[in-house]
């Protein structure tokens, strides 16, 4: 079975994974015993720390895992954190790791997750995945960009360079009043609302989204999984998985998807590159970065102050 297959929404999908596995050992049934009573522990342990919490030799943590139908223990443990990802508080996460004795090596299990899902990307779907976002977004009169919590950083990253590809973005920074009148009264026909959404799934997001929708707003989503809320919600979806070994979330496969939507707009998106010779003039006349002689603009501002 391919690992992509391997889909676990919650705790009974794992149970009935195992159980549907005929021939386990009796170390292989020691490991599931240990997966179905600590699953959201096991999660943070490496492939050495789980065989040794559970009496095992690592190479049969592995087997266990290939006989389940992963192509690795890395996949095992990465299906296993899709469930755990919305239940996890931070301070779980931290207890997880001081019981794993995981702190020290952290670094390395950070590395390991982000280097399998950088991996998985080449063998992935994306590329349609990415067009279609890149379609809706160059179709679109004017895209809304909606990201709060610990997406909020991501969605001021993309609309900040959305801003250089497209002539009407918009940042919902908030769910205030002005922000649903905007959306209510103030839309141009064909708008486009990408929201990011990652786990917890913060609600606010949720609902400005379902507010644009009844506003006749298309819905894009940038989010973690295709059982994602956002993705359920939306018409087209880029499916970008975020690294949760550590305390928080990382999000180094939405940059490299970000970076490669980018690339599609600009060479394929009219007007891309006009705007952006446009900036470097602007860019030069107001000396914006180190290293410019002053401009006309930088010139103007020294004038006026006193």
């Amino acid at each position: 079975m391919n690992d992509s297959m391997l889909r676990l929404r919650s705790k009974d999908d794992l149970i009935r994974l195992i159980a549907a596995e005929e021939g386990f050992s009796a170390a292989h049934r020691q490991i599931a015993s240990y997966l179905i009573r600590d699953y959201r522990r096991a999660c943070f342990m490496s492939a050495s720390e789980l065989a040794e919490a559970v009496g095992v030799s690592q190479a049969t943590v592995t087997r266990f895992a290939n006989q389940l139908g992963f192509g690795g223990y890395q996949s095992l443990v990465t299906a296993i954190q899709g469930i755990v990802r919305s239940e996890l508080t931070g301070v779980d996460r931290v207890e997880g790791l001081r019981r794993g004795r995981a702190v020290p090596r952290a670094l390395d299990r950070i590395l390991d997750e982000e280097l399998a899902q950088l991996r998985a990307l080449r063998s992935s779907d994306q590329l349609a995945s990415v067009e279609r976002m890149a379609r809706a977004i160059a179709a679109a009169g004017r895209v809304y960009v909606v990201g709060f919590r610990s997406a909020a950083g991501i969605a001021t990253q993309f609309a900040f360079f959305l801003r250089k590809l497209h002539p009407d973005v918009v940042h919902l920074r908030d769910t205030s009043s002005e922000a649903l009148e905007l959306l209510a009264l103030a839309t141009p026909p064909g708008s486009l609302a990408v929201g990011f959404l990652y786990p917890r799934y913060p609600r606010e997001t949720l609902e400005l989204l379902a507010h644009a929708a009844e506003h006749a707003v298309k819905i894009a989503a940038v989010t973690d999984s295709v059982l994602s809320p956002a993705a359920k919600l939306a018409e087209v979806a880029l499916i970008a998985p975020a690294s949760s070994t550590g305390v928080f979330d990382s999000y180094c496969t939405f940059q490299v998807l970000a970076s490669f939507l980018f690339t599609v707009l600009a060479t394929h998106g009219a007007g891309a590159d006009d705007y952006l010779r446009r900036f470097e003039g602007f860019a030069r006349d107001a000396a914006i970065f180190t290293g410019q002689d002053p401009g006309p603009l930088h010139a103007a501002r020294d004038r006026e102050t006193p």
